[in-house]
């Protein structure tokens, strides 16, 4: 029956734009998949690309002798109770390679952790030549006595700026410096410590 006597199409119309607007909601429906179609696949190539970034496949670690694991576990054991066990682990990793190398002539760093003499000196308070001679030796052999420094930089420098990680990873590295070429250096040394802090996460079973 044809409602509107001066329109006899008008039924044809209504079919017409019930097609077409069925037709619209099916588009419309497609566009919503489409876009999250490309959303979901966006994630994911990001979810790569940080697992490939950092080390998913634990190749670096399993380059490590035991001890040097062992080592790592140390750190980690001795940060943990000040919530720093991952940030110590990773610094024995980028400073020692896990114990490897405990000795920097060139730099007079020393130990697991790699700390400089003057910063051991301040710390502990030493003044007298033999005792520096001492001390320095303790702190190439003795983890405990290394960690316990390590500790006490980070801890400063975490004050020092109000709990930022990555100003505290820095300044184990480049101190209270400011100028371009310190911050270029600690910048790339953060990245290091970085990707050791996901690497030994990932693949360690430190708990």
């Amino acid at each position: 029956m044809i409602d509107n006597q001066e329109n006899p199409f008008q039924h044809l119309e209504e079919v017409y734009f019930s097609v077409e607007n069925e037709r619209s909601r099916l588009c419309e429906q497609r566009k919503s998949f489409w876009k999250m179609f490309v959303l979901v696949n966006i994630i994911l190539a990001c979810a790569s690309f940080s697992q490939a970034v950092f080390g998913k496949d634990c190749s670096e670690w399993d380059k490590l002798s035991e001890e040097q694991q062992y080592r790592l576990e140390y750190a980690y054991n001795y940060g943990k109770p000040y919530n720093m066990g991952w940030t110590m682990s990773s610094l024995a990793w980028q400073e020692s390679q896990g114990g490897l190398y405990r000795v920097n002539i060139k730099s007079h760093d020393f130990g697991l952790f790699q700390i400089n003499k003057t910063t051991i000196y301040n710390i502990l308070g030493v003044t007298s030549y033999w005792k520096k001679q001492e001390i320095i030796t303790k702190v190439v052999m003795d983890d405990a006595l290394g960690a316990y420094l390590a500790l006490d930089v980070l801890q400063h420098f975490e004050r020092v700026h109000k709990g930022d990680w990555k100003k505290m990873v820095m300044s184990y590295n480049i101190g209270n410096k400011k100028d371009y070429k310190s911050l270029k250096k600690g910048v790339a040394y953060y990245e290091k410590v970085r990707y050791y802090y996901h690497q030994i996460k990932q693949c360690s079973n430190f708990n």
